[in-house]
C-alpha cells in the first residue's frame, strides 16, 4: 500500500509542471517587426570573452509617443564591435513594473550610475532603479522602473559595419476605457 502511495505522489510530481512563475521566452529579432510585448522575456547576442557598456541614449517622439532607449556595446577594451552585441536576457514584468536587463559578459561601463540615471531623467515610461555589477558572473544587471504601463519591442541588428546595440522600443499600453455609448435601454 505505501508502494502505491509513493508512487502515485512521484507520477504526479513527474508529469505535473506548473506554469507558475514562467515567462514566454522569444529571440531577439535583427531588425524592428513591430512585436511588441508587455509581459515576457527576450533573449539575443552572442558569447565572447569580456564586453563594455559604451553608451545608452534615448529619444522619445511625441507624434509617436514612442521612445527608443539604444545600449551601444563594446568588446573588452571598450572599443566597439561590429554586428551582434553581447548576449542579454530582458525580462518585462508588468506585474512589479520594471524591466530588468542582464548583460552577460559586460565587465565594463563607460558610464557612471549618474549618467545612466540622466538619460532616463526625462523618460516618460522608464527610470533606472538600479545597476549591478555581478564579478562572479561577469555580468551588468540594469533595472528599469516603468512609470506607467508599457509595451515593449526589443531587437538588436546584426549588420557587420554598424557597431553592436541593443535597442529597446517603448510605447504605452493603452487602458480599456470605460464606453460613454448608449446601451439601447430606455428610461422611464
Amino acid at each position: 500500500m505505501m508502494r502505491l502511495f509513493f508512487a502515485v505522489i512521484l507520477g504526479v510530481l513527474v508529469t505535473w509542471s506548473p506554469a507558475y512563475g514562467l515567462k514566454d521566452y522569444k529571440r531577439s529579432m535583427p531588425k524592428k517587426v513591430n512585436s511588441y510585448l508587455s509581459e515576457g522575456v527576450v533573449i539575443g547576442g552572442i558569447a565572447g570573452t569580456g564586453f563594455t557598456l559604451r553608451e545608452v541614449r534615448r529619444k522619445f517622439g511625441a507624434k509617436s509617443k514612442m521612445e527608443r532607449v539604444v545600449l551601444d556595446l563594446g568588446d573588452e577594451n571598450g572599443e566597439p564591435i561590429k554586428g551582434s552585441p553581447a548576449y542579454y536576457h530582458v525580462e518585462v514584468d508588468q506585474k512589479k513594473s520594471r524591466v530588468i536587463m542582464d548583460l552577460s559578459q559586460v565587465q565594463r561601463s563607460k558610464m557612471t550610475e549618474k549618467q545612466l540615471r540622466n538619460v532616463f531623467m526625462g523618460s516618460p515610461y522608464l527610470a533606472l532603479d538600479s545597476i549591478t555589477y555581478d564579478p562572479e558572473d561577469g555580468a551588468t544587471n540594469l533595472t528599469l522602473r516603468m512609470k506607467r504601463p508599457i509595451k515593449v519591442e526589443i531587437f538588436s541588428p546584426n549588420d557587420a559595419k554598424k557597431n553592436g546595440r541593443i535597442i529597446l522600443d517603448v510605447s504605452p499600453v493603452e487602458m480599456d476605457r470605460p464606453s460613454s455609448a448608449p446601451t439601447g435601454k430606455k428610461k422611464g
